[in-house]
């Protein structure tokens, strides 16, 4: 393992946030040195007869974790490739391609610009690489020293780009806001049409159902929006549900100074296998001017990522069309078959 000791001038502090499931504690196991390119640039552990490593992204990658005190890890969610967020090889399809791809664009020294809450809070500079095993497959990681805006040191949780091919982006304030009386009750009411409209089980009360609540402010679009989860005989969480349970994940952003259903998102257990979403956080990442938002699905024995982008045309006569999932990690949704009993 190669290693580079770097001397930053790091503002960080051990605060953590408040949240319904722990993310962090990453499992990760250190790579091997990295390989010598031959005079071509090709990778020389492929010998001859054996197919090639899949190219390395040529759009930037986007990168999710946890600070840890002084450092953070980020794993690799996939590609931005245009104004969608594109799978990477996997390791079982492509064995050595985690380590290529670590020794090639996440060496030690890369920098990385951190976001939270949509802003551009603070930047890592990676000093080692590894592998995260809890997902549906095995993504590579980067673990490096931080350095954050003095406004932002609640922050521990990360969205993060590349700073090589992130464009220019500047820092901006790092605001979270604590859920009101009317955004609850919006999320009631946006929940209770959702069931109606899908035909699912109704919990005896959906204010126990309410699994998740997340106040934000995302980029293009006025004004405050929530993102929720309910569940029902579901838990958000890797875990076995009820057969007949469910999952539902809604999007109300702020119209016509009410807060109403823009994106909807629900997933029978007996129909589609357990995925109970959750928002990890938002983030103009494709720099499009309008905000994308990145979501962690838990399965039976699994978790993957899902992305909720907007499209680009409005569509005038059906407001919740111009939300949909962009992007879902095909392992994750291969992996989610119903539980027994």
């Amino acid at each position: 393992m190669v290693r580079r000791c770097l001397s930053l001038a790091v503002i960080v502090t051990g605060l953590s946030a408040c949240d319904n499931v722990e993310w962090g504690g990453s499992e990760v196991s250190l790579l091997p040195p990295p390989p010598v390119l031959d005079a071509d640039g090709n990778d020389p552990r492929a010998e001859d007869g054996d197919a090639p490593l899949p190219a390395l992204p040529e759009g930037p990658l986007l990168l999710v974790g946890n600070r840890d005190s002084t450092t953070a890890t980020l794993a690799v969610v996939g590609e931005i490739r245009g104004d969608i967020v594109v799978p990477l090889a996997t390791e079982e399809d492509a064995p050595g391609y985690i380590e290529y791809l670590s020794n090639e664009l996440l060496t030690p020294g890369t920098e990385f610009m951190l976001f939270a809450a949509g802003a551009r809070v603070g930047r890592m500079i990676a000093l080692e690489t590894g592998v995260d095993n809890r997902y549906c497959q095995s993504r590579p990681t980067v673990t490096g020293v931080v350095e954050m805006l003095p406004s932002a040191l609640a922050a521990d949780r990360f969205l993060a780009l590349p700073i090589s091919r992130a464009g220019a982006r500047g820092y901006s304030p790092y605001v979270t806001y604590g859920d009101t009386y009317e955004e609850r009750q919006a999320s009631i009411e946006m929940a209770s049409n959702t069931v109606d409209e899908v035909g699912a089980r109704r919990p005896p009360a959906l204010v126990p159902a309410r699994a998740d609540l997340r106040p934000i402010e995302l980029a293009g679009v006025p004004g405050r929006s929530i993102a929720t989860t309910f569940l029902f005989n579901d838990q958000l969480r890797i875990g076995a549900p009820s057969r007949n349970g469910w999952s539902m994940f809604i999007l109300g952003v702020e119209r016509d100074g009410a807060i109403r259903r823009a994106f909807s998102w629900y997933r029978s257990v007996e129909e589609s296998g357990k995925g109970a979403p959750r928002l990890l956080d938002h983030l103009d990442w494709d720099n499009d001017g309008v905000a994308e938002l990145l979501l962690e699905v838990f399965g039976t024995d699994t978790r993957w990522f899902a992305t909720v982008d907007r499209s680009a045309v409005e569509v005038a006569d059906d407001r919740e069309r111009d939300w949909s999932i962009s992007f879902e990690d095909a392992c994750g949704v291969a992996s989610s078959a119903p539980a027994e009993g």
